[in-house]
């Protein structure tokens, strides 16, 4: 498996694919901490659509929803949690087939969205969030990079791969 996976890795890195899928990872990071950083910087506190759309600064020791926010230990917990997941996903890309694009763009966005909230918690044990929607959550850049790599992922595991649920146009191989 060891030598499988090396030839896997140097076929995408030789390919260019392994540069482009990261480079967008890379992008979708730089996103996440660009728009953070402003939104700190400028104490942001606008009401773009009352009640529906407003970009309010706070600042998140938890996970989704404030999840285990307080807790001493969360941080430490998320950190970990965070790098365990991303090197799954790290893997599991050189796994899935270059045919598979979609899937492969839904790790890539997995992976930033991780990331950009993993560098938050390291540097600043704490997640600035600045997107909200009264009705729902605050949230940023990084939290609609994961949940569109899980629509993508959703997508692809439901409708494009072989085994796929609801395949339209072409048969099943059996």
């Amino acid at each position: 498996m060891k030598l499988q996976l090396g030839k896997k890795v140097a076929d995408d890195v030789k390919s260019g694919r392994f540069f482009a899928y990261f480079g967008l990872v890379f992008g979708l990071v730089a996103i996440d901490l660009l728009t953070k950083a402003l939104a700190d910087a400028y104490s942001v506190n606008v009401k773009l659509i009352p009640g529906l759309l407003e970009l309010r600064m706070c600042y998140n020791t938890g996970s989704a929803f404030s999840f285990l926010a307080g807790k001493e230990w969360a941080q430490t917990f998320f950190i970990v949690l965070t790098c365990v997941v991303c090197a799954v996903l790290f893997v599991v890309y050189f796994f899935v087939s270059p045919q598979k694009r979609v899937a492969r763009l839904a790790i890539a966005f997995l992976i930033g969205g991780a990331a950009g909230n993993f560098i938050d918690r390291v540097a600043l044990h704490h997640v600035r969030d600045f997107v909200d929607f009264p009705f729902f959550a605050v949230c940023n850049f990084a939290d609609f990079f994961i949940t569109a790599g899980c629509v993508l992922l959703f997508v692809h595991l439901l409708f494009l791969d072989e085994d796929a649920l609801f395949r339209s146009g072409k048969e099943k191989n059996e």
